[in-house]
C-alpha cells in the first residue's frame, strides 16, 4: 500500500516539475501551428486547451425501494503558470441521501485535481491528470469513509475535418481513511469523441 501511495505523490510531483514553455508567445505560436483550428474559440471540448470554468450541477438519483440521492457540486477550474498548461481544479458536493433517514443535505468529499498538458502537436495531445478527493463527509453515508487518489492518462487524436479522438484511462485507489470503509480500487476506460 505504501509503494501506491509514494508512486501517486511522485506523478503528481512529476507534474509539477516539468519544465514550461519560456514565454506565451511560443506556446501560442506552437499551439497554433499543432491544431490547424487553434484559432477557433475554445468551447471546452478539446482535453488539450485548458479552460478557466465555474460550474454548478444538480444530480438526482432515484435509487431503490423510493430511496433517493440528490447532490449538489460547485466546481472551479482555473489554468495556471504562463504557459496556461497545467490548471486546478476544485469540487466541493453537498448530498443529501436518504436511505439511513437523515434527508438533511451536507458536505461530501471535497476534491483538489491538477491537470497537466504534457504535450501538442498537429496529430495528438497528451494530458496527465492527478486528483486527491479529501475524507470531508459529514456523515458517513454522503462519501467514501476514504482519501482517494485519482491518476488519469488522456491521449488525444486530431482527426480531419477538426474531429477528435481522446480515450481516457482513470484509476482510482484509496490512499487514507477508516478500516472500517471498503478500500476504492477502480479503473476507467472512457472513449470520448467530439465530431
Amino acid at each position: 500500500m505504501k509503494r501506491l501511495v509514494l508512486s501517486s505523490s511522485a506523478l503528481a510531483t512529476l507534474m509539477f516539475l516539468l519544465p514550461e514553455p519560456a514565454t506565451a508567445q511560443e506556446t501560442e505560436a506552437a499551439t497554433a501551428a499543432a491544431a490547424p483550428d487553434a484559432a477557433k474559440v475554445n468551447d471546452g471540448t478539446d482535453p488539450t486547451r485548458l479552460t478557466t470554468q465555474a460550474d454548478v450541477a444538480l444530480e438526482h438519483l432515484d435509487l431503490r425501494n423510493n430511496f433517493s440521492s440528490q447532490t449538489l457540486t460547485l466546481g472551479l477550474i482555473i489554468p495556471v503558470g504562463e504557459s496556461k498548461r497545467t490548471s486546478i481544479r476544485f469540487k466541493a458536493p453537498f448530498v443529501a441521501v436518504d436511505v439511513l433517514g437523515n434527508e438533511s443535505m451536507g458536505l461530501g468529499d471535497v476534491s483538489v485535481k491538477v491537470t497537466r498538458v504534457l504535450e501538442v502537436t498537429q496529430k495528438y495531445g497528451i494530458v496527465l491528470g492527478g486528483e486527491v478527493a479529501f475524507d470531508t463527509a459529514d456523515r458517513l453515508e454522503l462519501g467514501t469513509g476514504k482519501t482517494v487518489f485519482k491518476g488519469s492518462f488522456i491521449y488525444a487524436k486530431f482527426l480531419k475535418g477538426g474531429h477528435i479522438l481522446a480515450p481516457s484511462l482513470v484509476h482510482n485507489i484509496s490512499i487514507a481513511g477508516s478500516d472500517a470503509r471498503a478500500n476504492v480500487s477502480l479503473s476507467t476506460l472512457d472513449l470520448y469523441y467530439v465530431p
